[in-house]
């Protein structure tokens, strides 16, 4: 066993024996309570039903009943959500609320949804790669929710609570076997170590499976990965009024990372086949064909740790929160730049480092017909991100021969060294951000039915940016010193072929800069309970997304760069909201529905030209529609639930900035109009037989949508209507101390184009990356 996996396995071995000797010999009981969950829109304990906002809560049973294990599989639960995820699972992970993304591949860009982990903030949707094991439940709110838990949730976030260590001791053990050599592990344990005082738990997890994008030129598949997980916690309750919660967590993830399929193949297939060897192939439906070239390793690899303490205290004017977080993440990967069996570019250092600090403190109580709420936040992040692109043997050759050979005549330099193989760029580009704000929420019971609810918070944020870039490119550094730096004695459609900006050294230097801005964020509501199980709200929130840098050298410009040039200002959020939502007895149906209608001003627009990446705000984008969440249990062993929404997200009609006119009026990208998700479960109990059997099916439905990363709309990047399902089926004892699963996920190997964009390097190339295939799996678990 290797070291890794025994310092996972070793402290879970630990508690269990430690444990064990008080465990008593007793029959477990299931303790039947009402519907009371902590909702992150008010940080107060309430029934769902009576949250002014539009919200759904995931627990460990609906998890587990769609076989939800991370993130970006909560799309089967819930249609609001989308999570694509482009070149790995650490980088370029994309998360849609209502229709509204932020790209994931651009590091400097903060995402309209916030993710956090227990009440912290992740600095970037790239760091939400753990595994929901141990979780209590998601808490998934839509819209602004920038009051309360800050800015940079301008369309919604994504709060995951794990289970509070318990007293009374328990152990689960369980093990998976799945198609493509998927091999799981997963441990928990808890119990008192000193009772009523002190409790501990921890959680941990090892998991592996084989990669599903085959090259048939080489043999080798990718989008394989590899995950070892340790969360561990303590629970010191030293009082009645005081209790004090200490977190420390591990993950250890890393992978093949994924590889692009042509759909289209342009003008230049023909070169790059004349270069790699090989045909390239495309396909109109997403295929698991991969063709990138074997002359780098291709390789994602994240380390990311944290710790937080949280302490409550019940004092006489309410209860105190003190919150504090330290979190840091370090992500390598190396990839094919061009996605072609030739050998043109390549990433092979790339890689960032999180480090985030937070510190909140709250105080909540309740005053005659008032509950209050004050508090202060402090968060400061270091954003390390290291930029390289290196070029290889067919690099030359293949931009030459896009210039009609021209280009040695402008450089001076004889065919193959004007780019050789290995030389490149490397750009480190290092942000400081710290942020303050202060806030307050407050409900006010008007009547026994009716309340209103206000809330408001200042943010002032400050950002500093050094960058050091260096470049390698003896082709446009002798163009530059004999034509001058605007290169204006070569014809104007050869400049970019000499100078590509990632390779540009017009660029090279040590820069600084910074930018400091304060905005205001807030929301009111009210809500009316007309019937004793069924609520009516209308709300207004207000969100506000901090500005930034985008953290590569292609804003610049070449003649007289400046880091100021890659500056993009802050984004707002006007959304107003009205619902209905209502639960019977002993939860036999629930429902909630929602018309909601959101402007974002300003909005960070992130897109792909086919060199690189660009971030610009554009004036509006505005997303509307309805919404509806449904559950009925028909009779006790059966529950039937229904979801949907419609939504129409468009751009504004004027005042688009140079470049980007094309996209006024136009639908935005990963926004489909219609999304259905449906589930059915059953359990029933077999007296005779000592056992549950219980089975449940998912679907998940979404109309045609524009895929595409460009700036550009176009045909190429339409994704059909397609439905995803997945299943389960198993037997566990009464006593819940063993359980046999069967699982499926994606049952009928439905794929899907998830995102697509012009090729790198290849005018009228489009290529993109495919839905993840059939998984399924047998599991076994056993718990005392």
């Amino acid at each position: 066993m290797s070291r890794r996996k025994w310092a996972i396995a070793g402290p879970a071995i630990v508690l269990i024996l430690l444990a064990a000797n008080r465990v008593r010999a007793q029959t477990p009981q299931q303790e039947e309570r009402p519907e009371q969950i902590v909702i992150t829109a008010t940080q107060r304990t309430a029934p769902a039903v009576d949250v002014p906002a539009s919200i759904s809560v995931l627990n460990a049973d609906r998890l587990a009943g769609a076989h939800v294990e991370s993130v970006k599989q909560l799309t089967s639960l819930t249609p609001t959500i989308g999570v694509v995820n482009s070149i790995g699972e650490s980088f370029g992970q994309v998360i849609t609320v209502r229709g509204i993304a932020t790209s994931g591949a651009d590091i400097g860009l903060e995402s309209a949804v916030g993710i956090t982990l227990d009440g912290v903030p992740l600095s970037r949707p790239n760091l939400a790669i753990f595994d929901l094991q141990g979780i209590d439940r998601v808490e998934f709110l839509r819209g602004p929710q920038g009051t309360l838990f800050g800015m940079n949730t301008t369309a919604g976030i994504i709060n995951v609570l794990t289970r509070r260590p318990q007293f009374e001791p328990h152990f689960e053990v369980s093990g998976t076997l799945g198609n493509r050599e998927q091999k799981e592990l997963r441990v928990s344990a808890e119990g008192g170590i000193v009772p009523t005082k002190l409790a501990a738990r921890i959680d941990a997890l090892y998991s592996t499976i084989d990669g599903y994008l085959r090259n048939p030129n080489t043999g080798i598949v990718y989008g394989r990965r590899h995950r070892d997980q340790v969360r561990g916690q303590l629970l010191f309750v030293p009082s009645d009024v005081i209790d004090v919660r200490i977190i420390a967590d591990y993950l250890h993830h890393g992978g093949t990372v994924n590889s692009p399929v042509y759909r289209v193949v342009g003008p230049t297939g023909a070169l790059i086949d004349s270069l790699g060897g090989f045909p390239l192939l495309a396909f109109n439906h997403a295929t698991d064909i991969a063709q990138i070239d074997n002359d780098a390793p291709r390789f994602e690899l994240n380390d990311s740790a944290g710790a937080m303490a949280e302490a409550n205290w019940q004092s006489a004017i309410g209860k105190f929160t003190a919150l504090t977080s330290y979190r840091s993440s370090t992500t390598r990967r190396s990839y094919d730049v061009d996605n072609s069996p030739a050998d043109i570019a390549n990433d092979p250092r790339d890689g960032e480092r999180f480090n985030t600090t937070v510190f909140e403190l709250r105080l909540q109580g309740v005053a005659d017909r008032v509950d209050y709420l004050f508090g202060a936040h402090l968060g400061r992040d270091l954003i390390s991100s290291r930029d390289s692109y290196t070029v290889g043997t067919d690099f030359e050759p293949y931009v030459i021969a896009l210039s009609g050979g021209a280009i040695p005549a402008f450089t001076g330099l004889p065919p193959g060294s004007n780019y050789p193989a290995g030389s490149g760029v490397l750009d480190i580009f290092s942000q400081r951000s710290t942020n303050f704000a202060l806030f307050t929420h407050q409900i006010f019971a008007v009547t026994d039915r009716l309340s209103l609810s206000a809330g408001l918070r200042y943010t002032q944020e400050k950002k500093t940016l050094a960058a050091q870039i260096a470049s390698n490119n003896p082709g446009c550094a002798n163009a530059v010193a004999i034509h001058g730096s605007s290169l204006a004695s070569v014809p104007y459609g050869l400049r970019g072929l000499i100078c590509i900006p990632n390779l540009d050294p017009r660029y090279d230097g040590n820069y600084a800069t910074k930018r400091e801005e304060g905005n205001w964020s807030g929301t009111a509501a009210a809500a009316e309970r007309f019937f004793e199980s069924w609520n009516a709200y209308v709300s207004y929130s207000r969100g506000y997304k901090g500005g930034g840098f985008q953290l590569d050298r292609s804003g610049m410009s070449p003649l007289s760069p400046s880091l100021s040039q890659l500056a993009f200002s802050h984004e707002t959020a006007d959304s107003f909201e009205g619902g209905i939502k209502g639960a019977g007895a002993n939860d036999r149906w629930r429902t909630s529905t929602a018309a909601f209608y959101t402007r974002f001003s300003n909005y960070q627009f992130s897109y792909f030209t086919g060199y690189n990446r660009r971030t610009k705000n554009v004036p509006e984008l505005a997303t509307k529609g309805v919404e509806t969440e449904n559950a009925y249990r028909p009779f006790g062993p059966l529950e039937l639930s229904f979801s949907g929404i419609y939504q129409e997200v468009v751009f504004g009609d004027s005042g688009f900035p140079a470049g980007l006119t094309q996209l006024q009026g136009t639908t935005a990208p990963i926004a489909p109009r219609w999304v259905l998700v449906g589930a059915a479960s059953y359990e029933q109990v077999l007296g005779g037989w000592g056992v549950t059997a219980f089975g449940n099916i998912d679907i998940r439905w979404q109309s045609k949508s524009n895929v595409g990363a460009s700036a550009t709309p176009s045909s190429a990047f339409a994704q059909d209507p397609y439905a995803v399902v997945g299943a389960r089926i198993g037997i566990e004892t009464i006593a819940r101390n063993w359980k046999v699963e069967l699982w499926a996920r994606n049952l009928f190997n439905r794929r899907a184009w998830s995102l697509l964009n012009a090729t790198t390097l290849q005018p009228g190339s489009v290529s993109g990356f495919v839905s993840e295939p059939r998984t399924w799996g047998a599991t076994l678990t056993a718990a005392w």
